[in-house]
């Protein structure tokens, strides 16, 4: 929601977060930690384009790419918004990805099109001006955050099961989490996000493929570090340190 209709910001009233002490499974809401590429959203958003759906060699380029990252388990870990939980066997969860960009400002040329498109902001980040942010219970502790507002399925072997905690946090770790006002007001954006994405896309098929185009030169450009991100993960340089009496984690480098 824009800084003008977000309750939160026009009273400065932020709901307090609760300190989670024992192990418990995560929630629809909570901010939990996953092993996922950031071009995973971009994919799907691309394959449920219909410029894209109906040109079948763009849709193979991207089928092909989607099979490539969760196969080879590329990406790093990062938070994620949990949306709705696994049943096993039957469902995957769903999320929303949430990364930093590198840091970088969200208008610069070096970030992706698609990404200016669906990317909200996560408070403190105060995103584009007049743009959606978006509230979490404690307050996200950097500006630097932000949510793909493209809900995605998981793969069978990608459980959402530890919530994400930040390093050197004291124990019990506040759990990080949106309220339920704020995650249905997330839904509603997500939705009205990519139906006015998908119209434009329509009435302006080269601008589809020209995203389209950018995303997979950015994307080719990336493939490397992606991969060296993963093999960093994959030998052991990142040590991932899983506390015995609650389900959150913290990552400590060699």
């Amino acid at each position: 929601m824009s800084n003008s209709k977000c309750s939160i910001c026009a009273t400065g009233i932020v709901p307090a977060g609760l300190a989670r002490s024992a192990p418990m499974s995560c929630a629809t809401g909570d901010i939990c930690y996953l092993r996922e590429s950031l071009a995973t959203p971009v994919e799907y958003i691309l394959q449920a384009t219909e410029v894209i759906r109906q040109d079948p060699v763009a849709l193979q380029r991207s089928k092909a790419a989607l099979r490539d990252l969760r196969s080879r388990s590329i990406g790093k870990y990062r938070p994620c918004l949990l949306v709705r939980n696994a049943i096993p066997g039957a469902r995957p969860a769903t999320v929303f990805l949430m990364g930093t960009l590198r840091r970088e400002p969200i208008e610069s040329p070096s970030i992706p099109k698609v990404y200016r498109e669906f990317c909200r902001a996560i408070y403190p980040n105060s995103g584009f001006l007049d743009s959606a942010h978006f509230h979490t219970t404690p307050p996200w502790p950097h500006s630097s955050q932000w949510l793909v507002s493209y809900p995605i399925p998981l793969g069978d072997n990608n459980l959402v099961t530890v919530h994400w905690r930040f390093k050197d946090e004291s124990t019990p770790a506040q759990v990080y989490a949106m309220d339920k006002a704020s995650l249905e007001a997330l839904t509603v954006h997500s939705r009205k996000t990519f139906k006015e994405w998908q119209a434009r896309c329509n009435k302006e098929p080269e601008f589809a493929r020209a995203v389209e185009t950018e995303w997979r030169a950015r994307s080719a450009a990336l493939r490397p570090r992606r991969r060296s991100i993963s093999d960093k993960y994959l030998h052991g340089s990142e040590l991932l340190c899983f506390s015995p009496t609650i389900a959150t984690y913290h990552s400590r480098a060699k």
